[in-house]
């Protein structure tokens, strides 16, 4: 990232809620449940250095790194191709 590219978005917990409340007219109560259940279930996972595969996101992988500070675990997401860049031709 270059120094004068602009601020990445953050998306927090309650912009998920808000936008899946929208988007499936679920009631808000039973869409935080769920997502806090994912959330909690994604923490585990990942405290447990499992590989996580979650279309259409991606997949994200624990990686083991020695740092100044000994070992620490990196986490590399590598997020799946949309509809459209399938779709899209290489020149």
């Amino acid at each position: 990232m270059s120094l004068d590219s602009p601020k990445p978005v953050i998306i927090r917990k309650r912009d998920l809620f808000e936008a899946v409340v929208l988007q499936t007219g679920v009631r808000k109560g039973e869409v935080r449940e769920v997502i806090e259940a994912l959330l909690e279930k994604l923490h585990f996972a990942l405290e447990n250095n499992a590989e996580i595969h979650v279309p259409p996101l991606g997949r994200i992988k624990p990686i083991l790194r020695e740092t100044d500070d000994g070992p620490r675990m990196i986490y590399k997401l590598h997020l799946m191709k949309t509809e459209n860049q399938k779709n899209c031709k290489k020149p």
